[in-house]
């Protein structure tokens, strides 16, 4: 490859790690994260066409089956061992699946093979076999059976039987399913959830792309390739790697607690299947797959209602119960799930328990953080400053030194409100981080200039703010809250009248300055360690389809 484009203004390191998840997004044929990283580093585009180049002459060579493909393009059907392969199915991270006939048997079935086998790892081999080892033990009319396994010309394969509809995830494409459809099937794949549960396999990657639809237009669960049994001692993944689909996995999975993933883990997973088929959406997405492994752990989910209020309350506990964080508080099986919902569907109460104050207290804060710190921190000041001026009523001095105050503080605490409830909007959660941050910055500057000083412990709040905007991973937003603050304190310098000489002021300024790249370069630092752990040990797969069988 030449690249005559000029890297004096990108490291090499991170030009090497923006390469790599490119040619990532590339294979996985996530266009979508393509389109964000030539935004994020426009070099990429030079890059671009070797990089297609380069994945479509690794597939020829690792895969004989391509080979053959390119030379019999005009072939009906290639022969593969004792199968005619008549047409792919779909493609995943890692397995095709074709349509293939068997001419003895007289019998078309879903033929699943890894790609690129010349260049997979054994770890990829073990994984592949362990999915048909442990999809062989199953015999369920909502679980997709296998029929064959074996190796021809170093490629392995397995068989199974083929589902011709579509998948919840294209029926997803054209919005939320209708609450009564979405129910019933949710109660069906529940019941096969429940009898992997009960022959002691766990899937671990339910999501509504490995639903599939057949003629009957009742769903049957496919894909076996991240299923763990629960008699085998030693889990096949180091613990810490993440297995599965961000925006569906646990938070025990997300956080990489290996161990610590059972068969409630599977629950949490069906009750994120639930919530997209009633809302349209996923309980968490994000921007990227690291930020949405963030919000499955650390975040609540917005409630159903929020996105469909035509969804029952009774419904929506239901949901909400299945994605509680902790997995002593979700259904203890995806029987009980099913159950539930069947007693929902007769009108019938549930036998478990509402919510406690404290856990909704909890599970509100979670839900909205942004807002909730600020109240935290706003509100008790807001009442010890009312308590103050109802104290001094007979000190009109003191009560005017402290009614414009309350008055901004009242105005901060109300405009945080705002940003959040626009946060929550799927077209307003872009801005509403900028929103919060020149909100704080103003606010905060304006109360300050109310002692009419201008003293190191203001510098110290401002050089506190740009450090927690580095929380973020967010360039922009640092930049944002360090230009910020540097203007906030200036129009407090401005409006002081206790300096002697402008010399301490530059110095703060300076030294707000520092602060700001020093949080920048960190924060940068941290995204590329980010980027190259997902790209290099492949740990969240981007690709969000799942072949279709």
């Amino acid at each position: 490859m030449t690249n005559s484009t000029s890297e004096e203004d990108t490291p090499d390191g991170e030009l090497i790690s923006l390469l790599d998840a490119y040619l990532t997004a590339i294979q996985s044929g996530n266009e979508t994260e393509q389109r964000r990283l030539l935004s994020q580093e426009p070099k990429l585009a030079a890059w671009a066409d070797d990089l297609r180049d380069i994945d479509s002459f690794a597939a020829i060579l690792s895969d004989p089956l391509e080979i053959r493909t390119q030379t019999s393009a005009t072939a009906e059907s290639i022969r593969f061992g004792k199968y005619e392969l008549r047409g792919e199915l779909g493609r995943g991270g890692m397995g095709v699946v074709f349509r293939a006939y068997h001419p003895e048997l007289d019998r078309t079935v879903a033929l699943k093979m890894l790609t690129g086998s010349a260049f997979t790892s054994p770890d990829q081999r073990r994984r592949f076999a362990q999915e048909a080892r442990l999809a062989s033990r199953i015999r369920h009319p909502h679980i997709v059976s296998i029929h064959d396994v074996g190796d021809f010309a170093g490629q392995p394969y397995f068989t199974m039987d083929i589902v011709t509809g579509a998948s919840v995830a294209t029926q997803l494409a054209n919005g939320a399913i209708p609450i009564e459809q979405a129910v019933h099937w949710m109660i069906m794949i529940a019941k096969a959830v429940e009898h992997l549960h009960s022959n002691g396999i766990i899937h671990r990657d339910l999501k509504p792309s490995n639903v599939l639809l057949d003629e009957c237009d009742e769903p049957c669960l496919v894909d076996f390739g991240l299923a763990r049994a629960l008699d085998e001692f030693h889990d096949p993944t180091v613990t810490g790697t993440i297995l599965g689909t961000p925006s569906y996995m646990s938070p025990e999975q997300a956080a990489g607690r290996i161990r610590e993933v059972t068969t409630r883990s599977d629950v949490y997973s069906l009750g994120a299947i639930l919530y997209e088929m009633l809302c349209g959406r996923p309980p968490f997405k994000a921007d990227s797959p690291f930020d949405t492994v963030l919000q499955v752990m650390e975040r609540e989910p917005l409630p159903l209602r929020h996105w469909n209020l035509a969804i029952p309350k009774k419904l929506e506990q239901i949901c909400l119960r299945c994605l509680e964080k902790s997995p002593d508080k979700r259904y203890p099986s995806a029987l009980e799930l099913a159950q539930d919902l069947e007693r929902w569907v007769r009108g019938e109460s549930s036998p478990y328990e509402s919510l406690s104050p404290v856990t909704q207290f909890s599970r509100t804060f979670r839900r909205y953080p942004d807002v909730a710190y600020r109240l935290l921190a706003l509100v008790p000041t807001l009442l010890i400053v009312m308590l103050r001026c109802l104290l001094a009523q007979n000190a009109p001095a003191i009560s005017d030194y402290y009614t414009p105050i309350m008055m901004e503080l009242s105005l901060w605490i109300g405009l945080s409100l705002v940003w959040e409830w626009h946060a929550s909007k799927s077209t307003g959660h872009q801005w509403t981080p900028y929103a919060f941050l020149l909100t704080d910055i103003i606010f905060m500057t304006s109360i300050l200039r109310a002692r009419n000083k201008a003293d190191i412990s203001h510098v110290t709040a401002y050089a506190l703010v740009v450090i927690l905007s580095g929380l973020s991973l967010n360039r922009s937003q640092i930049w944002t809250a360090g230009l910020g603050c540097i203007a906030g304190y200036l129009c407090l310098v401005y409006g002081a009248k206790d300096f002697e000489s402008w010399i301490v002021p530059i110095l703060m300024v300076v030294l707000i300055t520092c602060c700001t790249i020093v949080t920048d370069y960190q924060a940068r630092r941290l995204s590329i360690w980010i980027r190259s752990r997902e790209t290099a040990e492949r740990q969240i797969p981007i690709k969000t389809q799942s072949p279709t069988i």
